[in-house]
């Protein structure tokens, strides 16, 4: 199978990082809301499906992928959470950077409400 990407337009754009100045021509796909990011995105992604879905044991894979989906049970989903800079979530009262993981406690009725329960360590603040 022959695979034929989709072209990604070299854009002009100068960086300078700690006094190294640079030029980086694809920064404008880092712009998620940019000119054009959406269109090059779905490309690629067709292209992958296509790849993928071409797999000769596809079906197969994709069938086992589903039952293990159905078997799972949400009590056993961990979320990691990052507090810091970066993260979704307020640094710890020292500025440091940490990792929470939040789980669901219950699993959750249809259109009712679930519950967490997150595990932090000592000097990050609660996940919201």
């Amino acid at each position: 199978m022959s695979i034929t990407y989709p072209a990604a337009p070299r854009r002009p754009e100068r960086n300078e990082v700690g006094g190294l100045v640079f030029d980086d021509p694809y920064q404008w796909l880092e712009d998620d809301d940019g000119d054009g990011v959406a269109a090059w995105q779905r490309a690629q992604d067709d292209l992958a499906r296509s790849y993928v879905h071409a797999w000769p044991h596809y079906d197969r894979l994709a069938a086992r992928v589903g039952e293990l989906v159905e078997q799972m049970d949400a009590r056993n989903l961990v979320v990691p959470v990052r507090h810091g800079p970066d993260g979704s979530a307020p640094a710890s009262p020292t500025g440091a950077t940490s990792w929470c993981s939040r789980r669901p406690t219950t699993s959750p009725a249809p259109g009712g409400p679930s519950s967490t329960s997150t595990s932090c360590p000592p000097t990050a603040p609660r996940c919201a």
